[in-house]
């Protein structure tokens, strides 16, 4: 849905009137977007192998240099991926424990040197080793995986990143956080969004939301077959 029919779909639950423009665009479209960023929260912690707003960033290893600035828009990161001098192929590296960290990453004097590649953060910036005397330079030597901040909804023709069915989440949760709509129907939207506690196993929207995100890839998966006996 459009951010247009996001307004529309609102409007509709809290007047019974699409058009009905009490509910003013400032603040619906504040309330719409704080919704999406709460649907992301919800994701999150629990997404599987398919990431919501996955991204892949890569850039060039310079000659001695151990300290990169990480992406911008970056929210959660994922994995880092290595290719050193020594490497033809990426490897997977592993984030340092700082409580076994002496000095500050970015000395590059007490040669430490890992058998694989690992990394540390610290602010803005990712920090590599490798198990090279000295780094050498590599094209695209550093590949970062990582879920970025949501672009919130601002013209009428933009689109939130999320599956279709939960798209109504961007309904539901504005129309209930509308100050002056009727309390039965704020009820109601609440139990939709979270679940009704007088149902079992209803855990609403929010629920199916994390379902859906937890297990939408499968491919990794393992597959479960019956064991086959013949007792004659």
């Amino acid at each position: 849905m459009t951010l247009e029919t996001l307004r529309s779909a609102v409007r509709f639950i809290v007047f019974g009137d699409s058009s009905n423009t009490q509910y003013e665009n400032t603040d619906l479209d504040r309330n719409i977007n704080l919704w999406y960023k709460t649907a992301l929260s919800w994701i999150l912690p629990i997404n599987g192998d398919w990431q919501v707003n996955g991204s892949v960033a890569t850039t060039d290893i310079e000659a001695g240099v151990r300290k990169y600035q990480i992406p911008t828009d970056i929210l959660k990161l994922n994995e880092v991926y290595i290719k050193y001098g020594t490497s033809s192929e990426y490897v997977k590296a592993t984030q340092r424990d700082p409580k076994n960290i002496s000095v500050e990453p970015d000395q590059d004097t007490y040669g430490y040197y890992p058998e694989t590649p690992e990394f540390d953060l610290k602010g803005d910036y990712i920090y590599i080793y490798t198990p090279e005397t000295t780094i050498a330079a590599v094209t695209a030597g550093l590949k970062i995986h990582y879920q970025t901040e949501i672009t919130e909804l601002s013209s009428t023709s933009d689109e939130p990143n999320l599956a279709e069915p939960f798209e109504k989440l961007l309904i539901k949760g504005p129309a209930y956080d509308y100050p002056f709509i009727d309390s039965g129907k704020k009820r109601d939207l609440k139990r939709e969004i979270y679940g009704d506690p007088t149902i079992k196993n209803d855990d609403g929207v929010k629920g199916d939301l994390q379902k859906h995100y937890a297990t939408r890839s499968t491919v990794r998966r393992n597959k479960i077959s019956p064991k086959v006996e013949n007792y004659f």
